[in-house]
């Protein structure tokens, strides 16, 4: 998981070669639900649409066999594959209790940007921020 951060970054500027590596590395360390859903962003946003899908599946598979997976594992994968109904599931999952929001908006806040233009998401980002509803 050390180079979890190092994968984020490269997704950041648009290294997708670099961070499909790297998270391709870290998944093969640690099947950790949230590594497993970074993964699936970053597979997502660099077109391998059925790789995110399948580790999106491999998640909601664990959850439904007991295993606890924080909701921001989901929104990754969401956030991968552009589902805007999915990721305002995810994000109203993760406002609610089920994640800690530095670590949502940390790891995931610029990408959750572009989702601005949906009231409806752009509301779970200002309760998540704990901003004041205007």
């Amino acid at each position: 998981g050390p180079r979890w951060p190092q994968t984020v970054a490269l997704l950041m500027t648009g290294r997708y070669d670099g961070a499909v590596e790297l998270a391709g590395q870290v998944v093969a360390r640690t099947r950790a639900p949230i590594f497993i859903g970074v993964a699936a962003m970053v597979y997502g946003l660099a077109g391998r649409l059925d790789d995110a899908r399948r580790l999106g599946e491999e998640l909601y598979e664990r959850a439904g066999r007991g295993e606890f997976v924080t909701p921001a594992a989901p929104l990754a994968v969401a956030l991968g594959l552009d589902d805007e109904a999915l990721v305002e599931r995810c994000l109203a999952a993760c406002v609610d209790g089920g994640a800690a929001p530095f670590g949502v908006i940390a790891t995931y806040g610029w990408r959750l940007e572009r989702y601005r233009r949906v009231p409806a998401i752009s509301a779970l980002i200002d309760r998540l921020l704990d901003l004041p509803i205007t």
